[in-house]
């Protein structure tokens, strides 16, 4: 996405202040669309972005056991609760 699609996509009625505050923006919305993309594809499975993390790091610990607390440390939305994340898959 090239910096004049980037503001429209916003709507900025305003030039950015500086090139760095354009960028972080510029990966907030790309991170925004990436998700909501995994989210669509995710949603076939009936799975939350959360799930497939949990499932992503259980894969790659495979064949060895796993705690909770390293599933929890591993995981990239700290604030997620693991417990019940592992109950409902």
């Amino acid at each position: 996405m090239s910096s004049p699609n980037l503001e429209k996509h916003i709507k900025l009625s305003q030039p950015f202040v500086n090139e760095y505050y354009k960028a972080v923006v510029g990966v907030i919305v790309l991170e925004s669309i990436i998700l909501l993309e995994l989210e669509r594809h995710l949603s076939q499975y009936s799975l939350t972005y959360q799930q497939f993390n949990i499932l992503r790091i259980l894969k790659g610990q495979y064949p060895q056991e796993t705690q909770l607390n390293l599933l929890k440390n591993r995981m990239l939305h700290q604030q997620s609760d693991v417990s019940r994340l592992i109950d409902r898959l």
